[in-house]
């Protein structure tokens, strides 16, 4: 099970029945804390933490949520360990899109949270910035399928009929949930993460701020 904490302005009654979600994904190079190399990697990481709480200080409704992890960096190869990285974002997406469904059926349902779906923001630190920036732009199968995207006998990293498609639908291997909403966003924010190819960006996507360090060891400003 996957799980969210919610971070709500404080008081009894809010005199707003409906303000903006921003769901904060973390980073973690999509592995467990300590196993990763750092003490980052979980949704209540101290940053993510503090940066939900000042969010709701500031009149928002922030979600602070996981998704999946795991992958293999000590493959034999860099392709074998690119294919597992890249299977794990491409999870990670999914979960992403089930928890803005999970939201929106809470909406649909009560709306206990008090979010107005009209304006929902994704935002990610590091490898959850990847996620994001993935979220609003990887829509159709030809994106996942470009050249660098397959193996040395030319077949796709990813098989949506394995793991299921960007959304989490179908697939022998994946658990469907929350279908029947909408998984549309509004914007994206990304913070020191990256994109799979320059070529996802098209016309009508979803606005997106992106800042980043210069210094940055791991994910390069260049």
């Amino acid at each position: 099970d996957l799980k969210t904490d919610i971070y709500k302005p404080a008081g009894a009654v809010d005199p707003l029945s409906q303000r903006q979600l921003v769901i904060i994904l973390h980073t973690g190079s999509f592995l467990p804390p300590v196993i990763n190399g750092s003490p980052n990697g979980a949704r209540r990481d101290s940053n993510i933490v503090f940066t939900c709480t000042e969010l709701a200080k500031r009149g928002y409704v922030a979600a602070a949520v996981s998704y999946r992890l795991g992958w293999n960096p000590t493959a034999a190869t860099q392709a074998d360990r690119a294919a597992s990285l890249m299977k794990a974002v491409y999870r990670a997406i999914q979960d992403t899109k089930s928890a803005v469904r999970f939201f929106r059926k809470d909406y649909a349902t009560g709306n206990q949270w008090g979010i107005d779906t009209s304006r929902i923001i994704l935002c990610g630190q590091g490898s959850g910035g990847w996620v994001a920036l993935g979220y609003a732009t990887v829509d159709k199968l030809a994106e996942i399928q470009l050249p660098k995207f397959l193996d040395a006998n030319a077949v796709p990293l990813i098989d949506t009929a394995v793991i299921g498609d960007w959304d989490g639908v179908g697939g022998i291997y994946n658990l469907e949930s929350n279908l029947g909403y909408s998984n549309d966003i509004h914007m994206v924010c990304s913070m020191g993460g990256g994109m799979g190819d320059l070529s996802w960006l098209e016309a009508g996507d979803v606005p997106m701020c992106a800042v980043h360090c210069p210094t940055d060891p791991v994910a390069t400003y260049t």
